[in-house]
């Protein structure tokens, strides 16, 4: 159970994010009464296997969880809650799990973003495999037609869509059935080895702008979306959401994934990269995919992983609250 994972010390002196949290029913999410983070895990890797991977992001969630929760909350951080709906049901069909993933997704959605003015929810999908981002993210279309979409990896995840799903493919599913959202999807720190020069033209005949790692202007093309994105928009922080592969980041970071990338992204760009896109976007929820436990290294992937989720939460809380002051 999930409770299991809610670590405390039991020292009033020393609360841990573990003393935050409670078990939150999937049906019953309008009986939160307390702002803050919203968790739930998808412990599959089957779309991983499928697009052929190494299997063993099914055990990331609860993995990830185990250090998420150790964690202390930053010094001076407003109090919030820390809701976790655990994981959601699998089944042998990926197709019936995704729907599973779907219909949990769009209750969440619909809670959150009505809850966004008086309270304020972030919802962060644990995969799982990059495959989960399709169910999270397409019911979030409904609620909000123009969104913006970040994805960092190093995959551009845009394999065709035939007979089954897999981790290759949820951005093709997106944009084919949402094909508005192409000019506003960035995928960032892009590996041009791990890049099919088909697929990228395909990305960018729909309108997406691709910005792969290293590149020597990187921040300044990221600045140019982002102008680009708050020009074409009627609010003056346009809803965004981050779909975070974790083999975006170098292997030395981020070894324990189906495709540790050598020649990834170090965390000082990816830092730069997330404070400016939380500067001009208001980011209304993340997911964290592909960290695998079995192929990690003394468990590195799964702390920086939770560190992560830690770090970016922290932030976007913090700048909650400086708004509402202002």
């Amino acid at each position: 159970m999930v409770q299991s994972f809610f670590f405390s010390r039991q020292d009033p002196e020393d609360i841990r994010w573990g003393d935050l949290a409670a078990f939150v029913e999937k049906d019953n999410l309008l009986n939160l009464k307390s702002p803050g983070l919203l968790l739930i895990g998808f412990p599959d890797d089957k779309g991983i296997v499928t697009n052929g991977g190494r299997s063993g992001a099914a055990m990331a969630p609860d993995k990830i969880r185990s250090f998420l929760y150790k964690c202390t909350p930053s010094p001076g951080v407003i109090p919030f809650s820390i809701g976790d709906l655990g994981n959601i049901s699998i089944y042998s069909s990926l197709e019936k799990t995704h729907a599973e993933a779907y219909a949990v997704a769009e209750a969440i959605w619909k809670f959150s973003i009505d809850a966004q003015s008086s309270l304020y929810q972030f919802p962060v999908f644990l995969g799982g495999g990059h495959d989960f981002a399709y169910p999270v993210i397409r019911p979030l279309l409904d609620f909000i037609p123009d969104l913006r979409l970040v994805n960092m990896d190093a995959h551009l995840d845009v394999r065709p869509f035939r007979k089954e799903a897999h981790s290759g493919t949820p951005f093709y599913r997106l944009i084919s059935e949402a094909p508005q959202l192409g000019s506003r999807f960035l995928e960032w720190g892009v590996q041009r080895l791990s890049c099919s020069n088909h697929h990228l033209q395909w990305a960018q005949n729909q309108g997406v702008k691709v910005l792969f790692s290293h590149e020597d202007e990187s921040l300044n093309n990221l600045n140019s979306w982002i102008q680009k994105q708050k020009l074409g928009s009627k609010t003056e922080k346009p809803f965004c959401f981050l779909s975070l592969d974790i083999d975006v980041f170098a292997s030395y970071l981020a070894p324990g994934c189906s495709a540790p990338a050598a020649l990834g992204v170090c965390l000082n760009d990816f830092n730069r990269a997330f404070y400016r896109l939380s500067e001009s976007f208001h980011i209304i929820g993340m997911g964290v995919f592909e960290v695998s436990p079995p192929l990690d290294v003394q468990d590195q992937t799964s702390r920086f992983a939770s560190h992560l989720i830690h770090s970016i939460f922290t932030e976007l809380w913090s700048q909650k609250h400086r708004q509402l002051k202002l």
